[in-house]
């Protein structure tokens, strides 16, 4: 897991972390992709267990684009998730008996 957790830390996506004991948010129940662009409509990929759907009218996507400013509100900032994902590598690092990078 510290080695997951290093991967994240070191990538170039912007990755940030949805605080403990936030409650339900958005996108528990169902994955999904929200893909905008600056000169078409957004598109929304749903994920399903064997098959996926794509919603490209602005009407359907609008609860998509909602839920993903709602995650955007309530996730940490990238330097607090880049703390936070530094304390866990460190914590399993020593669970596991292997060095935090």
């Amino acid at each position: 897991m510290a080695e997951q957790i290093t991967a994240l830390i070191n990538s170039t996506a912007v990755v940030r972390v949805l605080p403990i004991g936030g409650g339900a948010y958005p996108g528990m129940l169902s994955a999904f992709t929200l893909m905008t662009f600056s000169a078409a409509d957004p598109v929304v990929y749903l994920e399903h267990l064997a098959t996926g759907t794509y919603l490209d009218k602005t009407k359907d996507a609008g609860p998509y684009i909602r839920a993903v400013t709602t995650l955007d509100e309530v996730a940490l900032s990238e330097d607090q998730t880049a703390a936070t994902l530094a304390r866990y590598q460190q914590n399993h690092a020593e669970r596991s008996g292997t060095h935090a990078q």
